[in-house]
């Protein structure tokens, strides 16, 4: 997934993840990796996650950004 401002998402804590339209909110852990895309933790498991799908990141409501899964 690349990234846009990985400061609004690294080292947080309230940090959520939504892949695919209409899934529930996952808290997330979100990792810079050396070739400069994002790694993705979920918190809780999620089944049936693929590349091309999109996953949007929210705080408070408020979207931080978003991409699309590698």
């Amino acid at each position: 997934m690349e990234h846009h401002q990985p400061d609004l998402l690294l080292g947080r804590e309230d940090v959520i993840v939504k892949i695919r339209y209409r899934k529930q909110a996952n808290r997330c852990t979100v990792t810079l990796l050396p070739d400069q895309t994002l790694h993705v933790e979920l918190h809780e498991p999620l089944a049936a996650i693929a590349p091309g799908q999109a996953a949007a990141f929210y705080r408070n409501d408020v979207v931080l950004g978003g991409g699309i899964i590698l």
